[in-house]
């Protein structure tokens, strides 16, 4: 889209107030959703303002937007392509994909697994087949609309960002998205075929992979040809049960933030530290947080110090940053013969790697002054309540800016 879909949502929820004792309108935009494709009971929910605008499609929305404003209205939301797109009259008017017959292993009466793939997914989204149920998923949000106060899902934008890069990257690694069939459809499982047959619902509900589903349609919405698989669970819950579900989903033990981003493989500063773990002379295997130097902190450092800002990285950059880090190591060695062969406490990480990366300015020769005047400005205590193992980037400004205060040479 070429505004922010939130805007556009608050100018149809306008619309669709300012017609809402017009009887004859209202009707008239339901039948006119519905034969555009969108089933009567989601655009009798959408005109009359029963469910929040934002549960639904990006393709449904156009729908909606194309009855209610005009071309150009609609033309500086709606990009060219998903004009084209999703201006194409609809020819699945009936849920003609039943019976719906997927490969999949039974895991007990109500529960299997088996694949997906995004055309699939998109074709169920098409066919208004999927569902978010306030009952059953995650908390909703309230949102104030013209004075009223409504229920939306509860989405980070932010996520479905990140998500959206990854795909495009290729580099998400597929995951398990469940969808769950309400308790009152009827389904079977034919075991010699291994096929779970579903031969009419009115939905599924979304129970876990909401925000993966919203970027999946963001990406789809403006290349059809853009496809993946990921595995598919399918369940039969009640609301009660789906919730329960959910509360064990969330229940998973945790990783610091900071032990999690070390696990990134798409981040420079942990590509950097693996090669010196593996490759150098002097630093293999020393990147270990119960020998040597914790390889988290390690890299956060590096993240928001050498690295800030700069999102134009190339690989000679790489190269050179780890030339840069190893020969600062062995300087810094020829001063401390034992820097290597004691495990490092997270202040002298934070003072080495700050050291280092002031050194670049003030010349490599002031390295081990600085690194050792830093850790004992930490060890003071004055100063150590303000500095944390999560270390962020307003911290390291923060011990930047103490170090010019404190110490003349820097």
């Amino acid at each position: 889209m070429l505004k922010e879909r939130e805007e556009l949502e608050e100018r149809l929820q306008h619309q669709l107030k300012m017609i809402a004792t017009d009887k004859d309108l209202i009707t008239k935009y339901i039948q006119a959703m519905v034969l555009s494709g969108v089933s009567e009971k989601n655009a009798g929910e959408m005109v009359l303002l029963i469910k929040p605008l934002n549960i639904y499609d990006d393709r449904t929305i156009y729908k909606l937007s194309s009855l209610l404003l005009s071309e150009s209205a609609v033309n500086s939301y709606f990009t060219p392509k998903e004009v084209k797109e999703y201006g194409k009259t609809s020819k699945k008017l009936g849920k003609n994909i039943f019976p719906i017959k997927w490969k999949m292993v039974q895991i007990d009466d109500r529960q299997f697994i088996g694949k997906i793939t995004v055309d699939e997914l998109m074709r169920l989204r098409d066919l208004q087949l999927l569902n978010y149920n306030p009952n059953a998923q995650r908390p909703m949000k309230t949102k104030e609309f013209y004075g009223e106060i409504i229920l939306v899902p509860t989405l980070n934008t932010q996520a479905v960002k990140a998500i959206k890069e990854s795909y495009l990257s290729k580099t998400y690694i597929p995951n398990t998205l469940t969808l769950n069939i309400p308790i009152e459809n009827s389904f079977e499982y034919d075991e010699t075929e291994n096929e779970l047959i579903i031969d009419r619902l009115e939905h599924f509900d979304i129970l876990d992979g909401y925000h993966r589903f919203r970027a999946l349609s963001d990406i789809y919405n403006l290349d059809s040809t853009f496809n993946y698989s990921m595995e598919l669970r399918i369940v039969s819950f009640s609301d009660e049960e789906a919730r329960q579900f959910i509360y064990q989903e969330d229940q998973k033990t945790k990783m610091k933030r900071i032990d999690s981003e070390s696990f990134n493989q798409n981040n420079y500063a942990n590509q950097i530290i693996q090669e010196l773990n593996k490759f150098s002379t002097i630093l293999k295997g020393k990147f270990n947080p119960n020998e040597c130097i914790d390889p988290a902190l390690a890299g956060r450092m590096i993240n928001i110090s050498f690295l800030f800002g700069d999102n134009k990285i190339t690989r000679r950059d790489i190269i050179e940053l780890r030339e840069y880090i190893e020969m600062a190591f062995r300087d810094y060695e020829g001063h401390d013969i034992d820097l290597l062969e004691r495990q490092w406490e997270p202040r002298f990480t934070i003072s080495f790697f700050y050291a280092m990366w002031k050194s670049k300015e003030i010349g490599l020769d002031k390295m081990y002054q600085l690194t050792n005047d830093i850790y004992n400005l930490l060890k003071n205590e004055g100063y150590k309540k303000s500095f944390y193992l999560s270390f962020k980037r307003i911290d390291f400004l923060r011990l930047d800016k103490l170090a010019k205060e404190v110490l003349d040479y820097v």
